[in-house]
C-alpha cells in the first residue's frame, strides 16, 4: 500500500548565504552582514584563504518583484462569490520568499516577513500617481489603518512554508539541512504562503495589495533616495502599531474579488436548529426493516428479525448506529454475507466449473451454461479498484466476506442496506448516461484541439529556429577578410528591408534614415 501523503508547516524558512548570518552581523541601520571565508587562487599562485564581510540585500534594496513568483491567490482574481469567513492569502513558488529580505534574525522560533498582504474596501484607499523610479502606490486612509492592518509585532504568525513531505531532524539545523536536500532534489515539493488576518464582510468588493512590511522597503518602493532610506532603522515597520494618520504604500502585486452573503459553511451551520422532544421521538422510531428473508437467487436469511434496519439520514444525538451486517458476529449474518459474496462474485468473471465449485448456492446446481455469465446483482464500484478485471490480479474485484476484509468495497456490496443507495446512484447514471457521454466526448474533442494547437506551435517554433539557423546565424557568425565588413553589412541591410518601415531611429523610420543620412555615417557608427 503506498505511503499516505505527509505535510509539514514551518513558521519560517531561509536558504542561501543568509543562513550563515549571526547576531554580530545585524546592525541597527546597515544591511545584514555575513562573514565568508573564500579560497582565492591567482595565476601561478597557491590557494589562499580570504576572510570577506558581505552585505546582503534588504527590503530597502527592493524596487519591485517578479510577478511570476506568485503562483496562486486565495481567492482567485475576479471571483464574485468568495466566502467572507475565509482568509485571503497569496502563495509563492519559492519556499523562503516571505523572509528572504527580512533585515533580522529569527528569535524564539519567530521571524517576521519582509512583505505584507493587506485587503481593503474601495473607500479605504486612494491610488497615487506613479513617481519616477517608484512603484504604483496607494494611500490607506486613517480609518482603515486602524482596522485593516494588525500590530506589526504579530506579522510573523501569518506566514508559513508548506512542504509536501515530513521535515525530520533532532535539531533546527538538522531539519534545515534535510529540508534543503529535499528541495534541492525537487523544488516543487514546497511553497510559501502569506495570509491576511482581516475578517471580511459579505457582499463587499475588496482589493488585495502586497506591500512592504518594513519602512526601508516602503521608502524604496516609493522612489526615495538612498540617503533617506539608510537612516531608517532596519526593524522599523512600514506602519505604526497604533496608526492614526494616512500612510502611502507601494504595491508589489494586487488583485480584486467580491465576497458573497450566503452559502458558506458558517451561514449553513447557523441555520441548524436543535430538535424538540416530539421530533426526537419520531426520529427514534423512523427506522424501517428491510425484509431480506428470501431475496431470490437461492439466498435465505435466518436471522430472528428477518430484516435489516434502514438508517435515516440523521440520528438522534444519543442514539447509537445499528451494527452493519458485515460487522456482525452472529452466525446467521455471517452465513448470509458469505452467500451474497458468492452470488455477486459470479458477475465479475465468466462462469466456470471451478467457480461453481466454490459457491454453495442451489441456484447454480446443474447449470450447463458453459462460460456464459449469469445475470446477478452487480458489483458496485468495481471500476474504481486498483486492479484490472482479471482473475490473476493480487487484489481482484471480487468481494471477500472474511472478517478482516472490511474495506469500503466489501461493505458497499455485502450490506443490502448500502446496496440500496448504490443502486439509486447507478440508476441516475443510467438515466443521464447519454448526456454524460456527450459531455465526455466534448471534453475529449477540446483536449484534442488543444493538442493540435500545441503541435502547431511546436511546428512554428521548429520552422522559425530552422529559418534563423539557415538565414540569420551565418551572417551573425560570418568572418570576412579585412575591409569586407561592409559587404556583410549591406547584405544584412538588404535582408532586413521588410522591417525598415517598422524600425525607428530618432522618431524617424529606418527607411527614412537610410534615404536622408549618408551611408558612411551609420555604417561606421
Amino acid at each position: 500500500m503506498p505511503d499516505q501523503a505527509q505535510y509539514s508547516f514551518l513558521p519560517w524558512l531561509r536558504r542561501g548565504v543568509i543562513v550563515q548570518a549571526v547576531a554580530a552581523g545585524v546592525t541597527a541601520k546597515d544591511p545584514v552582514t555575513v562573514s565568508l571565508l573564500i579560497n582565492a587562487t591567482g595565476e601561478g599562485e597557491a590557494p589562499q584563504a580570504v576572510q570577506k564581510d558581505v552585505q546582503l540585500y534588504g527590503p530597502g534594496h527592493i524596487g519591485s518583484i517578479d510577478q511570476r513568483v506568485v503562483v496562486r491567490t486565495l481567492p482567485r482574481a475576479g471571483v464574485r462569490n468568495f466566502e467572507p469567513n475565509y482568509l485571503c492569502g497569496i502563495e509563492f513558488y519559492d519556499e523562503d520568499f516571505p523572509w528572504r529580505y527580512t533585515p533580522a534574525l529569527p528569535a524564539g522560533g519567530k521571524l517576521p516577513p519582509w512583505l505584507w498582504l493587506v485587503v481593503l474596501k474601495d473607500d479605504e484607499f486612494t491610488r497615487r500617481s506613479v513617481v519616477e523610479h517608484g512603484l504604483p502606490s496607494i494611500e490607506v486612509n486613517a480609518a482603515a489603518m486602524k482596522t485593516a492592518l494588525p500590530d506589526p509585532a504579530t506579522t510573523w504568525a501569518w506566514a508559513h512554508t508548506h512542504l509536501n513531505f515530513k521535515a525530520d531532524g533532532a535539531t533546527p539545523d538538522a531539519i534545515r539541512l534535510q529540508v534543503q536536500a529535499q528541495l534541492n532534489a525537487n523544488p516543487n515539493l514546497g511553497c510559501s504562503r502569506l495570509l491576511c488576518p482581516r475578517r471580511l464582510q459579505p457582499e463587499t468588493h475588496y482589493t488585495a495589495f502586497l506591500v512592504p512590511a518594513f519602512e526601508k522597503g516602503r521608502l524604496a518602493g516609493l522612489g526615495n533616495e538612498d540617503d533617506a532610506i539608510d537612516v531608517v532603522p532596519n526593524a522599523q515597520a512600514s506602519w505604526p502599531a497604533a496608526a492614526s494618520t494616512p500612510v502611502d504604500f507601494p504595491v508589489y502585486y494586487e488583485w480584486e474579488f467580491v465576497t458573497k452573503n450566503k452559502g458558506d459553511f458558517e451561514s449553513l451551520a447557523l441555520l441548524l436548529k436543535p430538535i424538540n422532544a416530539d421530533e426526537a421521538k419520531a426520529l427514534e422510531n423512523a427506522n424501517r426493516l428491510m425484509d431480506i428473508r428470501d431475496p431470490g437467487w437461492g439466498l435465505h436469511y435466518t436471522g430472528s428479525t428477518g430484516g435489516l434496519p434502514l438508517q435515516t439520514a440523521l440520528l438522534p444525538f444519543n442514539q447509537p448506529a445499528d451494527t452493519a451486517i458485515t460487522d456482525s458476529a452472529a452466525t446467521e449474518d455471517r452465513d448470509f454475507v458469505k452467500e451474497l459474496a458468492g452470488l455477486v462474485n459470479l458477475g465479475a468473471y465468466p462462469y466456470t466449473v471451478a467457480t461453481a465449485a466454490t459457491v454453495s448456492n442451489p441456484y447454480f446446481t446443474g447449470s450447463d451454461l458453459d462460460d456464459d455469465p449469469f445475470v446477478v446483482p452487480p458489483l458496485y464500484g468495481s471500476f474504481y479498484r486498483d486492479s484490472a478485471l482479471d482473475s490473476t490480479s493480487t487484489t481482484p474485484v471480487r468481494v471477500n466476506p472474511a472478517p478482516l476484509q472490511k474495506d469500503w468495497y466489501n461493505q458497499l456490496n455485502l450490506d443490502p442496506t448500502l446496496r440500496i443507495g448504490a443502486g439509486q446512484g447507478a440508476a441516475i447514471i443510467r438515466q443521464d448516461q447519454e448526456k454524460l457521454m456527450d459531455r465526455a466526448w466534448d471534453q475529449l474533442s477540446q483536449n484534442q484541439e488543444a493538442h493540435q494547437l500545441i503541435k502547431k506551435w511546436n511546428y512554428s517554433l521548429a520552422v522559425s529556429q530552422s529559418f534563423f539557423n539557415k538565414r540569420f546565424l551565418p551572417a551573425l557568425q560570418s568572418t570576412t577578410p579585412q575591409g569586407e565588413d561592409s559587404v556583410i553589412a549591406f547584405a544584412n541591410l538588404a535582408f532586413m528591408a521588410p522591417m525598415h518601415q517598422a524600425l525607428t531611429i530618432n522618431n524617424q523610420s529606418f527607411a527614412y534614415t537610410i534615404q536622408h543620412v549618408p551611408v558612411a555615417h551609420w555604417l561606421n557608427a
